[in-house]
């Protein structure tokens, strides 16, 4: 799976209060939201321990979930 991720998925503590703490960013625009929850459909999944990179990794999210369409 050398193409890259549609969504990158993962948990950020410091929101856990606002009751939204998993952060989905699009890949192709940098854009994210906040959910409390989420379920895709027709997707690849792939999460490594310690592969989270740049403003993810400094917000200090260890592992990401990337997500790739079907």
């Amino acid at each position: 799976m050398n193409k890259q991720p549609d969504l990158i998925v993962y948990y950020c503590k410091a929101l856990k209060k606002t009751g939204k703490p998993i952060i989905i960013r699009t890949v192709s625009t940098g854009k994210e939201r906040t959910t409390k929850s989420i379920s895709l459909k027709n997707v690849t999944i792939k999460m490594v321990f310690n592969n989270s990179t740049g403003s993810i990794k400094r917000r200090g999210a260890t592992t990401v979930l990337e997500v790739f369409k079907n």
